[in-house]
């Protein structure tokens, strides 16, 4: 039997899913195979619910619909439903969106969770059980359990002529002094980016967001916290890209949904803790109401004099709204 396993999952809080709406989104790190299953409450029942997947090829192009598509249908009264698709194969860098299109009446009190999982390609064994195995069944001539007589091709460990054995190997392997001295230990730093946790977005709410311990920024010249649909999309097509320049020019919210922001100061990156790596990133309830529902990846990139790193990356979720005034 395959043992199957948990990749993610994305969730969403009273969203508008009266129309087909993205539901969580999963980008391949390999091939392989992947299910996803999605869970609904709330909801209006009485009528049938879709749930679709769709797949980009490396992450760009047509997103293709996979069929069959399938169709939930709820009875009055039933209010939590789940659906699952079926298997579906994927590329490194394909990415899948999972879709649900429901009824007039689920404009806001709808919750999603949807959950990610990959075919592991390992085979269980099978378990015996005791003293299954009888002498009958068993040769100790040609299997284990290995004697001190045994002979042939099967390579034993013995005790050497001069009373070696693999605890005394062992005892003066480690005895011996690794060569170090052409290697300045002091010099040598490894570092690995922090794994982001997920990010959410309430449409037409005005955002800020508090990110701690990414580190030292004291060297930094540009700190970028940017917001894509997929990793294949350029800077200038980002859904959010906000910069903090060490200069205090040109920087601010420079792109908003795909073309370049009207007003710099509707979005800021504000560092409360240079030394720590904390800072607190806005953006304007004006911004955020021209926002689409879905889920998104983002990352905060950090540029110094002399290098560029990831600092954190993770996915952005923008939850749907009830109330849609902003002003």
């Amino acid at each position: 039997m395959a043992v199957i396993t948990h990749l993610e999952t994305d969730t969403g809080t009273n969203v508008d899913i009266s129309a087909a709406t993205a539901v969580g989104a999963y980008t391949s790190t390999g091939d392989k195979l992947i299910m996803v299953d999605v869970s609904i409450d709330a909801v209006a029942g009485n009528g049938d619910y879709v749930m679709y997947v769709t797949r980009q090829i490396n992450g760009a192009g047509s997103a293709y619909r996979i069929l069959p598509q399938t169709t939930m249908t709820a009875a009055s009264g039933l209010t939590a439903i789940s659906a699952q698709s079926g298997w579906i194969t994927v590329r490194n860098g394909d990415v899948l969106t999972c879709y649900v299109d429901g009824l007039a009446g689920d404009t806001s009190t709808p919750d999603w969770t949807t959950r990610w999982f990959e075919d592991s390609g390992t085979i269980t064994g099978v378990t015996l059980a005791d003293d299954s195995i009888t002498a009958a069944k068993f040769d100790e001539s040609t299997a284990f359990p290995l004697k001190s007589a045994d002979t042939g091709s099967t390579q034993v460990a013995r005790v050497g002529a001069d009373s070696d054995t693999l605890e005394t190997l062992s005892d003066q392997l480690d005895s011996v002094q690794a060569k170090t001295n052409l290697l300045d230990v002091s010099a040598v730093t490894v570092r690995s980016a922090i794994s982001g946790t997920t990010i959410t977005i309430l449409r037409g709410d005005t955002f800020e967001c508090s990110i701690s311990g990414l580190g030292s920024l004291a060297s930094y010249a540009s700190l970028d916290f940017t917001v894509k649909a997929n990793k294949t999309q350029a800077d200038a097509a980002a859904l959010i890209r906000i910069r903090l320049n060490k200069t205090g020019l040109a920087d601010g919210l420079l792109t908003l949904n795909g073309a370049t922001a009207s007003n710099a100061d509707d979005g800021s990156i504000v560092i409360t803790d240079e030394a720590a790596g904390d800072i607190t990133i806005t953006l304007a309830a004006s911004c955020t109401d021209d926002l689409t529902t879905g889920t998104y990846v983002y990352d905060i990139q950090m540029i110094t004099a002399s290098s560029v790193k990831t600092l954190t990356s993770g996915k952005l979720v923008v939850s749907a709204d009830v109330t849609r005034l902003v002003a």
